[in-house]
């Protein structure tokens, strides 16, 4: 990535006013900031995608009507909205998710018809409302994520048959139900993991192969067994996704950042009475 940098800031220093050689220096920039942020080197991953969302800027201040630069400004400030949420610099990273937002608004009002921007705008409410959730706004945080499921319910009954969208769906209710934990509403939380639930069900049905549907699913039994009325509810779902995270595990589907799961699933197990 860095040698790709390297010839690309090179053509663009050679005509400064090509925006398309411009815009390549901005992809390489934002692939070295990815591979930066994956080795935990914040600081230059923010370095990174600062100077590629001042390129985009550029890009954008010099052409108000290109809606694909406007859409790369947006994507730049979720990156680095994204590592100053990592380096607990909330109050930053919020700013950066809601400019984004804005910029994805305008693109979604502009052609009400694009699902790309829908979702775009969606995925930006989520950020904001995990910035607002995180800072213990909860009631901000349930206004951003509502809005956001709103969208992928919208998306999810345009094509039901889009695997995507419909777990984009069930992982926007999963957020609903998180707040509403945290607000202490325990029967909107469980309708909300029960309706979660039942779209993962159905998308590991449709692929049991998909190792990740099978996460899915194990998480959601997680977040069941943490708001189910009863010991023995709880028990249950634990148990089912004790099963499910073995089974991954003993056909080496388990993802290596999952190791834990199994003995984590064990030992909440054991805490029971």
């Amino acid at each position: 990535y860095e040698e790709g940098l390297a010839i690309r800031r090179d053509l663009a220093a050679r005509d400064p006013g090509n925006a398309g050689w411009a815009r390549d220096v901005s992809v390489s920039l934002n692939k070295v900031g990815d591979v930066r942020v994956a080795q935990g080197e914040l600081p230059a991953a923010l370095q990174a995608y600062e100077e590629g969302l001042a390129i985009r800027r550029d890009l954008a201040a010099r052409d108000p009507g290109n809606a694909g630069w406007a859409r790369d400004v947006s994507v730049s400030l979720n990156k680095v909205g994204d590592v100053r949420v990592a380096q607990g610099e909330l109050p930053e990273a919020l700013q950066a998710y809601e400019e984004s937002l804005a910029i994805i608004r305008d693109l979604a009002a502009r052609d009400p018809g694009n699902a790309g921007w829908a979702r775009d705008v969606s995925v930006s409410l989520n950020k904001v409302g995990d910035v607002r959730r995180a800072q213990g706004e909860l009631p901000a945080a349930l206004q951003a994520y509502e809005e956001s499921l709103d969208i992928f319910r919208d998306l999810a009954a345009r094509d039901p048959g889009n695997a995507e969208w419909q777990r984009d769906l069930s992982v926007s209710i999963l957020k609903v139900g998180n707040v509403r934990v945290a607000r202490g509403e325990l029967p909107a939380a469980l309708q909300a993991y029960e309706e979660s639930l039942a779209i993962i069900r159905d998308l590991a049905a449709r692929d049991p192969g998909n190792a990740e549907w099978q996460r899915d699913l194990i998480v959601s039994y997680v977040k069941l067994g943490s708001v189910a009325s009863s010991t023995e509810g709880s028990r249950q779902h634990l148990t089912t996704a004790l099963e499910m995270a073995r089974a991954l595990e003993a056909t080496g589907r388990l993802a290596p950042r999952d190791a834990w799961m199994p003995g984590a699933l064990e030992a909440r197990l054991a805490d029971l009475k």
